[in-house]
């Protein structure tokens, strides 16, 4: 939490640097002009995007034989974000709480790994294939810069390494044990520190299990289709949430909205701090900037863009965290 509170304040002096002098001003006027319809408009499509995002995730445990309502995994989407954010492992805390607590509510942890696994690979896929889209609109418009090649590779790697962990289940299940054993101890260190009790040992089991359910997959490309869908539409919500924040403050251009989008997602991705504080606020006032947005126009977006898809789910994930066995006070 320390790490956050820093990062918070760096994240202050990012605004303190850019709202300088009469900029500080506008941005005041900016806010306070914002049309509240398309705020409105921006929050329902992300809780829409969680509401769909609840449904791949039930979605793909259903494709690894394990039966989970929606009303469950909604806490888990909220939850990953919130222990992704909380203790930063490049994704892994989030798949270790999943993986605990599904395996505290009877269910195989090996196929709770494979499902998790596999709705980030296709959340993942789902973006890259908004952004190759995007990427030809914006060419289209003679609006394609060279920086979006590079953010493209990082995008396909991302989604590469969510591959091949699936693909390592299926053939070798010896390498995936290894990887599951420092989820493992990850998961460990968090339980020790929010519940002060050791976890059991689950990581040669789920790597036995999880090798079954990587292979099972293949057999279920239906099921994978309708996963993609799902994660498909969600990546569209947030999409949609970017643009009604944008039109919130009179900003209804293409390439704006496009490359504002995919550069936020991508640094929230693949960025070093929790969940690309920072470095996301920085790159998108920045290509604002590039756009010619005024410096109070960008962070107004800005701002109202995070508060939505970073603050609000971080916020409902400290409160639904608790309602997962594995840090519910009940079972403390």
């Amino acid at each position: 939490m320390k790490k956050i509170i820093v990062l918070v304040v760096l994240l202050i002096g990012i605004f303190i640097v850019v709202l300088r002098g009469d900029s500080l001003a506008q941005f005041l006027v900016a806010i306070k002009g914002a049309h509240i319809a398309p705020l409105l408009l921006a929050l329902l499509f992300q809780l829409g995007k969680y509401a769909l995002q609840s449904l791949g995730f039930s979605q793909s445990f259903a494709t690894v034989e394990q039966r989970i309502s929606p009303k469950t995994t909604i806490k888990w989407v909220f939850g990953m974000f919130f222990i992704n954010t909380t203790v930063p492992s490049i994704g892994a805390s989030g798949i270790a709480l999943v993986v605990d607590d599904a395996r505290r509510e009877g269910h195989d942890p090996g196929k709770a790994a494979t499902a998790v696994l596999l709705l980030q690979a296709l959340v993942d896929s789902g973006f890259l294939l908004i952004f190759i889209i995007g990427m030809i609109i914006l060419a289209a418009l003679g609006q394609f810069h060279r920086l979006y090649i590079l953010l493209g590779l990082i995008a396909l790697a991302l989604v590469g390494i969510m591959v091949a962990a699936l693909v390592l289940g299926a053939k070798r299940p010896d390498k995936l044990d290894k990887a599951l054993s420092f989820a493992e101890r990850v998961a460990g260190k968090v339980c020790a520190k929010f519940t002060k009790r050791t976890m059991r040992s689950w990581h040669e089991s789920a790597a036995t299990s999880f090798s079954n359910a990587a292979k099972s997959i293949a057999a279920k490309k239906g099921c994978a289709a309708k996963i993609f869908l799902y994660t498909f539409a969600s990546s569209l919500c947030e999409m949609a949430c970017f643009y009604f924040c944008c039109v919130a403050y009179g900003q209804v251009t293409l390439p704006v909205i496009i490359g504002g989008y995919v550069v936020a997602t991508l640094f929230a991705m693949a960025s070093f701090t929790p969940q690309g504080i920072g470095f996301v606020e920085g790159s998108v006032l920045l290509l604002f900037g590039a756009f010619g947005l005024s410096a109070a126009v960008s962070s107004a977006i800005v701002i109202t863009y995070r508060s939505i898809v970073f603050w609000l789910p971080f916020i409902v994930g400290a409160i639904l965290i608790n309602a997962t066995k594995s840090f519910s006070l009940r079972d403390r």
